[in-house]
């Protein structure tokens, strides 16, 4: 019953190790001097980043309370749709700052992008397959009553 829930959270763990460090790194892309890249401060591309990670968050909770107490969730889309709008919202602005980002900035940024949409992808799964486990037992438990 478990299986895929906890293949998606040891997949999300290790997603989550690599977006750490994809930001450490992107950080360690600053040339001497500053303690970052431009690019990344917080009026630049920085809040969005940070929204992205904790809209991630928001949705690892969310999953770790379905597993805890299994219920049909219709906060999912809203989730997902939160993630694609701040994956949205630093591909628009980083257009601004494409000379910075070059070579390994882009990527890195891409990296962090992709990665929180596939462990969300993967947790939405999992939830999926919690929520139809929960349609098939209730189906079941009504099937047993009107015999």
């Amino acid at each position: 019953m478990y299986r895929r829930s906890n293949r998606a959270l040891e997949h999300a763990a290790i997603q989550g190790r690599v977006l750490c460090r994809a930001v450490l790194e992107i950080v360690e892309t600053a040339p001497p001097g500053p303690r970052r890249p431009r690019w990344i401060e917080p009026e630049e591309l920085g809040d969005r980043l940070a929204n992205l990670l904790s809209a991630v968050a928001v949705a690892i909770d969310h999953f770790l309370t379905l597993i805890d107490s299994p219920r049909p969730s219709q906060e999912d889309e809203a989730l997902v749709a939160e993630v694609h709008d701040c994956q949205r919202d630093i591909t628009i602005g980083a257009r601004d700052y494409i000379d910075d980002l070059m070579p390994e900035g882009w990527i890195l940024l891409g990296q962090v992008i992709a990665l929180s949409g596939q462990l969300l992808a993967d947790l939405s799964l999992a939830a999926n397959d919690l929520e139809a486990l929960l349609d098939s037992a209730g189906s079941t438990d009504t099937a047993v009553v009107s015999s």
